[in-house]
């Protein structure tokens, strides 16, 4: 179950089997559902690891690139099958895979 209002990665969210990772619920909701939809995983592409809109970029490439000192900009013209968001969607993602709660029990 979701916990609106606070920054919690809502695993399982989603219907089982979508290829969608899960969303996050903040202050910014909505526009965050919709981004972090952008994130998908299949076992069938790269072993599961998370890309963009079930294409073949992974999010640590994009990640990569951002580190490597390349601007949005850049990376738009390196990889024109990405849009800004998906960008945005990768830096939220890898964001709230670092910061979500863990709980023990």
């Amino acid at each position: 179950m979701c916990n609106k209002g606070a920054a919690v990665l809502c695993a399982g969210s989603l219907e089982p089997g979508d290829g969608a990772l899960g969303y996050i619920h903040d202050r910014t909701c909505n526009r965050t559902m919709d981004t972090l939809n952008r994130i998908t995983s299949s076992s069938q592409q790269f072993g599961g690891r998370p890309c963009v809109r079930g294409m073949r970029i992974r999010v640590t490439d994009v990640l990569d690139l951002l580190d490597a000192g390349l601007s949005r900009e850049a990376i738009l013209a390196e990889m024109p099958d990405l849009e800004a968001d998906d960008i945005s969607a990768c830096i939220r993602f890898a964001r709230h895979r670092v910061v979500h709660p863990v709980l023990t029990g």
